[in-house]
């Protein structure tokens, strides 16, 4: 958590619960949910920030398709990871407002690396 101008800018991934990683990953758990948006929001001075990197569902039919089809294995092997959810409409649900979201392919199975990545503000 990094303080800049009286406003809180989460730099870590939104969690509902913690677990370990290897010592490799510089980054947390994520399981983005509607619960643990909504904790955020209520937590954000209004006017805060929220910057997240999170993979959810590709707009592709047939990548969509297989992700939906590995999601219940992701889940069991990663402590509850999805990878077919609208990141976008969590975050807007939640009530926070994107300021910034870029979305795309990272390099890789294209059903794992469908990336949202962007910013997003408790309103004042």
């Amino acid at each position: 958590m990094a303080h800049a101008r009286g406003r809180v800018t989460l730099m870590a991934w939104v969690c509902t619960r913690t677990r370990s990683f290897p010592a490799r990953s510089t980054w947390p758990c994520v399981a983005v949910s509607s619960r643990a948006l909504a904790e955020v929001r209520r937590v954000l001075r209004p006017g805060g920030a929220l910057c997240l990197v999170e993979h959810g569902l590709a707009p592709d039919p047939g990548v969509a398709r297989i992700q939906q089809f590995l999601t219940p294995l992701q889940r069991r092997a990663f402590g509850g990871c999805h990878l077919d959810r609208r990141i976008d409409q969590l975050v807007a649900a939640a009530g926070l407002e994107l300021a910034r979201l870029d979305t795309y392919y990272m390099k890789g199975p294209r059903p794992l690396g469908y990336t949202f990545e962007g910013v997003a503000i408790r309103p004042e």
